[in-house]
């Protein structure tokens, strides 16, 4: 198949991804002869968009490399989200293991941002925050605010009182930080 029918091919099936036609799109994506990783991931990514966990995982685990794919890192990244997203905190913890056991790859502070929230949507808040201590680099604003998210959640004043300690060190000109801390003391009076 031409390089560039397949890129009309994912270009199709983005499209029907973003509209929700997942039908459609699983009819595009079967038709194909030559997928890539492109392919796999926008379809991956689309079933997590619109909530079908279960055929998220069902196309992953058909492997992308058994028909001659390389999995990428955006490609498992895509189905961590789609983890967090769904709230399924085994499938997610899997996802992110398999990154270094089974595709050789680096985590990257994204991957270990979508496992923070997964962590913190699940309730488990400090494992989430012994996460962000752990990593191998300086959490962002994006992984604070999934822990302080996840205080508010959970009514957490100390993790949160923390989180937005860092977040407002990070960001100091952002006064979101405050306003989400105010909501967790107001919830725990």
């Amino acid at each position: 198949m031409p390089e560039r029918d397949t890129v009309a091919w994912n270009t199709l099936i983005a499209a029907y991804v973003q509209y929700g036609r997942m039908d459609e799109a699983c009819k595009a994506f079967d038709a194909m002869e030559e997928r890539t990783v492109v392919t796999w991931t926008t379809m991956i990514a689309g079933y997590g968009r619109h909530g079908n966990l279960s055929e998220a995982k069902r196309l992953f685990d058909r492997s992308p490399e058994k028909n001659g794919v390389e999995v990428n890192e955006s490609t498992l990244l895509k189905v961590l989200a789609t983890c967090s997203r769904l709230g399924s905190l085994d499938s997610g913890w899997r996802a992110f293991v398999s990154i270094s056991q089974d595709y050789g790859l680096q985590a990257t502070r994204d991957h270990y941002g979508c496992l923070i929230d997964l962590l913190g949507r699940a309730g488990w808040i400090g494992q989430a925050q012994e996460l962000i201590d752990v990593m191998p680099f300086c959490a962002d604003g994006a992984a604070w605010g999934s822990l302080l998210s996840a205080s508010k959640v959970y009514h957490d004043v100390d993790c949160g009182m923390q989180a937005s300690w860092k977040i407002s060190e990070l960001e100091p000109s952002s006064s979101a930080a405050y306003v989400e801390l105010s909501n967790i003391y107001k919830h725990c009076d």
